[in-house]
């Protein structure tokens, strides 16, 4: 009766009330359990059913019946990972992958996995093509992706040359500029992050202030007291919005 009532209901408001039916019943697993049961049945029992083989066992009935949904492929990934079987997770995310194009998860997901499983060559396979593929067209934030991608393969060194060059594509992005900051930082360029962030306070992004708080903090964690102050004195613009900057600098001391 449950699976014939969720038929007839509306596509967008099935996984709600699958969720319901589930909840509310007295027996979740047989109901899960039952050959019949529709993938909605299948995906809201793995929100609420354990242990984690369980989970993955009816994720892996629902991503059969409808293999073109993304969302049921990354949750099983994820699934995947916690119970410590990469190769399963990578092939889960290279589906969802397949699906979802242009979704940074399943794309950078699998880079992760396999360089943490010893299959570094791989990991770094995957970013060179996503770099390639980057500079073809010259795609600032497809570069910043590919920046990731190196991170992820745990090539730092690379991740900073893509994270430039993500930069120079889309001058003025701040976001880009504070992901730059970042892969410095991770690969030992404190300086060089210090200046990246004083240059992004002061001189904002865009024509305009980006995040200032959140990069004063970052930048304070990097450097702090006569430090802090010379390495923004440094910075070779006009401040925006100098009462602001001042107020947040005197808070960092």
């Amino acid at each position: 009766q449950v699976f014939a009532e969720l038929a007839t209901l509306p596509l967008h408001i099935r996984a709600e009330r699958a969720e319901l039916a589930v909840r509310t019943s007295a027996d979740a697993v047989a109901l899960a359990r039952h050959p019949d049961a529709p993938a909605e049945i299948l995906v809201a029992a793995a929100h609420h059913l354990d242990p984690v083989a369980t989970k993955i066992e009816l994720l892996s009935r629902a991503s059969q019946l409808v293999p073109t949904d993304a969302s049921i492929h990354m949750s099983l990934a994820e699934l995947h990972e916690e119970s410590g079987q990469p190769a399963d997770a990578i092939r889960a995310w290279d589906r969802a992958g397949a699906i979802a194009l242009g979704h940074p998860r399943p794309v950078l997901a699998p880079i992760r996995l396999l360089a943490q499983s010893g299959r570094g060559t791989e990991a770094l396979a995957r970013a060179a093509g996503m770099a390639e593929e980057a500079r073809k067209k010259s795609d600032g934030l497809a570069l910043g992706m590919a920046s990731l991608a190196y991170k992820y393969a745990q090539s730092p060194k690379q991740a900073v040359v893509l994270a430039r060059e993500a930069v120079a594509a889309r001058e003025g992005d701040g976001r880009l500029v504070s992901e730059l900051a970042v892969r410095l930082v991770e690969a030992g360029a404190q300086a060089e992050a210090t200046r990246v962030l004083s240059e992004l306070l002061v001189c904002g992004a865009r024509g305009r202030t980006w995040h200032r708080h959140e990069i004063a903090a970052r930048l304070s964690a990097l450097v702090s007291g006569d430090a802090l102050r010379q390495a923004v004195k440094e910075v070779g613009c006009q401040p925006i919005a100098l009462q602001e900057l001042t107020s947040l600098l005197t808070e960092l001391d």
